[in-house]
């Protein structure tokens, strides 16, 4: 049986060159920074820590909701 995952392709690389946040232009991301790094169809998305921690809880969350429904049907 294959396993199917939920989760995008999501990893932590690191910046090579300076640019701001997808999520907030306001949050800017310096060479050397880490960052998360989601790749969304053919397009790649970089987040801030701020950002991305902030993703990654929510997606948590839907996670864990979504255990405790089948869980409890």
């Amino acid at each position: 049986m294959a396993t199917k995952s939920l989760v995008k392709s999501a990893q932590i690389t690191v910046v090579g060159a300076a640019h701001n946040c997808k999520a907030n232009k306001r949050h800017r991301l310096k060479k050397g920074d880490i960052r998360l790094t989601v790749k969304e169809g053919q397009s790649t998305s970089h987040y801030c820590v701020c950002c991305g921690l902030k993703i990654l809880d929510r997606s948590i969350k839907k996670l864990t909701s979504l255990q405790t429904d089948i869980k409890d049907s």
